[in-house]
């Protein structure tokens, strides 16, 4: 398959392609090698976290339960037994946690190589918890021979535990350097691989520059040649169309660009002489335009002074109609103040109404009050017309006991005058409440006639408002007619405007319209003789 036969987006589809490939390869490479790293580090932060941490933890724990027990010990010895029950409590609570603490390292273990470290601190951690709980009950006991035996095999314990510890931590460091070997050579290995990426890069752009030259820089500059032949008037020079890619569609087009030139140059040379001929046709009848465009411009003229004067008559109808608008709408204005107060005074008499009515059963319910008074005074007359027979009966009693009554007539008189003056004061006071009666009767005659007046003041009020209601509503239609009525006669005065305007514009175009046919019987002239300069133009082209 021949190069030139390739089509130039094929050919860049496939660059661009392996371009592609290339960078989603160094891509994958990168994020591999991204990956592998990341799992390392993880992995790195996973051990530090489930089993350094951890042990490190269960160790410092460890310490703070034997410092616990030999502290409770010491205050044994003092006799501070509340602070030893207290140091013995944390000692028993510090081995709980290290326990919880260990318990996790050592289900985590799966390193062949850390199992043995794991099981001997396991084996210590158990062997301190034992000796832990020895040293409690030793404490509990009292024992001190059994607390320093215990106390012992805990330090031993806590010390094994620790030198295992040390171990473990050894052994993590060299297996954390082996997992920084593997993390390295994986780095090293994907350096190789992107080296040999770029090379394989540098490759295609060599060979993407030689076919970009050989397939469109050169047949482009070909191309040139052949627009420069063209554009000289060489018409005659051969286009190798043999290409099948888009140089070749280019050569193509370019081949069939100067046939239709060529064909085009024939035809104007067959249509100048045409052309001059044409030319002095279009001379006389120029002329006869321009005679009936003159009388054109004499009617236009007449018509435009008519439309002028319809023009102004419509102004004045259309200024008489704004002004007609403008009184209604002053009369608009007025109606929706008397509107305005009528529903004010509406307003006041119906609050006037409300009070008056208020008012009434004020005075009703002191009429009612005055009623309950009236019969608390009958019970107090009452009572005090028997007060005065039982003191007249006892002033009797007294009389006939004689000298031994004497005492008790004196009282019985004291309680008949205060009976008098009960029932004096309370039909004082019933003669009052009567006169009070009469009084509040009065009023709630004078309220009702009040409020009948309040009534019909407001009815008549309503009907006020009912009437100026209409009135605005009248007002209202007449502005928009009014309004209607301007409207229609500014439309009517802007339609004679234009219309004048029109007719004057129609003049001018007459007017320029027969400038024109001056000039286009010059320009046929000119016409003319550039056909002839044509003609001498195209026999210049080699067909």
């Amino acid at each position: 398959m021949k190069l030139n036969h390739v089509k130039i987006r094929t050919a860049l589809l496939v660059i661009l392609l392996t371009f592609s490939a290339v960078l989603v390869l160094t891509s994958i490479n990168a994020w591999l090698a991204a990956r592998d790293a990341h799992r390392a580090l993880a992995e790195l932060d996973r051990i530090t976290r489930e089993q350094t941490v951890p042990v490190t933890n269960t160790l410092i724990t460890v310490l703070r339960a034997r410092l616990a027990v030999i502290g409770a010990e010491a205050e044994y010895q003092n006799g501070n037994l509340d602070n030893a029950r207290f140091s013995h409590d944390a000692s028993v609570r510090f081995a709980r946690e290290a326990a919880e603490l260990f318990q996790p390292f050592v289900v985590t273990q799966k390193s062949d190589l850390i199992r043995p470290i794991a099981q001997q601190m396991e084996r210590r951690f158990t062997q301190f918890q034992q000796a832990i709980e020895r040293l409690n009950q030793a404490l509990e006991a009292r024992n001190r021979d059994a607390f320093l035996a215990a106390n012992l095999e805990a330090r031993d314990a806590s010390e094994g535990y620790y030198a295992a510890l040390l171990e473990f931590q050894q052994q993590m460091r060299i297996n954390n350097a082996k997992r920084m070997e593997a993390a390295e050579g994986t780095y090293h290995l994907a350096t190789g691989e992107a080296i040999a990426v770029t090379l394989l890069a540098l490759l295609l752009v060599s060979l993407s520059l030689w076919f970009v030259r050989r397939q469109v820089i050169d047949p482009l500059l070909l191309a040139q040649s052949h627009f420069q032949a063209i554009a000289s008037g060489d018409l005659t020079r051969a286009i190798d169309t043999a290409s099948r890619n888009e140089i070749g569609d280019l050569f193509r087009s370019l081949q069939e660009m100067q046939q239709t030139k060529r064909s085009m140059i024939r035809s104007l040379m067959e249509s100048s002489s045409q052309l001059a001929s044409a030319a002095e046709e279009l001379n006389s009848v120029t002329d006869e335009s321009q005679r009936g465009l003159q009388q054109q411009s004499d009617q236009l003229q007449q018509a435009a002074t008519a439309i002028t004067e319809l023009s102004t008559a419509v102004d004045d109808v259309a200024v008489n109609a704004v002004t007609t608008s403008e009184a209604s709408q002053a009369s608009n204005q007025l109606a929706v103040q008397c509107r305005e107060g009528v529903r004010i005074t509406t307003t006041d008499i119906h609050a006037v109404a409300e009070n008056v009515e208020h008012t009434a059963k004020q005075v009703g319910e002191l009429a009612e009050h005055s009623r309950n008074i009236g019969q608390i005074l009958d019970v107090i007359h009452n009572v005090a017309e028997q007060t005065n027979l039982l003191a007249l009966n006892a002033a009797i009693e007294a009389a006939r006991a004689g000298e031994a009554g004497r005492g008790f007539a004196v009282v019985a008189d004291e309680v008949r005058t205060l009976a008098q003056r009960t029932q004096s004061s309370t039909s004082e006071i019933e003669r009052l409440i009567q006169a009070m009666r009469e009084g509040t009767d009065n009023v709630m005659q004078s309220m009702q006639t009040s409020r009948e007046r309040a009534e019909r003041t407001l009815q008549g009020a309503n009907a006020a408002s009912t009437a100026l209601e209409e009135i605005f509503q009248s007002i209202g239609q007449i502005n928009d007619r009014n309004l209607v009525i301007a409207s229609a006669a500014e439309e009517q005065a802007q339609v004679a405007r234009e219309v004048d305007q029109n007719l004057v514009n129609i003049r001018d175009l007459s007017t320029q319209t027969a400038a024109g046919a001056n000039q286009t019987s010059a320009a046929s002239r000119e016409l003319s003789r550039l056909a002839v300069e044509m003609h001498d133009m195209v026999v210049h082209f080699r067909t």
